[in-house]
């Protein structure tokens, strides 16, 4: 999405299940997983990237703004 302000209008017509996904770096943990949520009769979306080299990370918010959010979230 090119502009965060239209979010809210994706996220009102997409459900809740298609936005929420497992996220896997290795191509065996993603058959691995796939045939768990299989056997249970589970529907998942389950993505397979390929992991980037740690020293090529840059991330978005500091750890900082993390810390604020999960306090937060235990305070309610």
């Amino acid at each position: 999405m090119k502009d965060s302000k239209y979010a809210k209008y994706l996220e009102n017509i997409v459900s809740n299940k298609d936005l929420v996904a497992f996220i896997c770096e290795d191509a065996e943990d993603v058959k691995r997983f796939m045939h768990q949520m299989h056997s249970m009769k589970l529907t998942v979306n389950i993505f397979h990237v390929v992991p980037e080299h740690s020293s090529t990370f840059q991330p978005q918010h500091s750890i900082d703004h993390y810390k604020y959010v999960v306090f937060i979230l235990n305070w309610y």
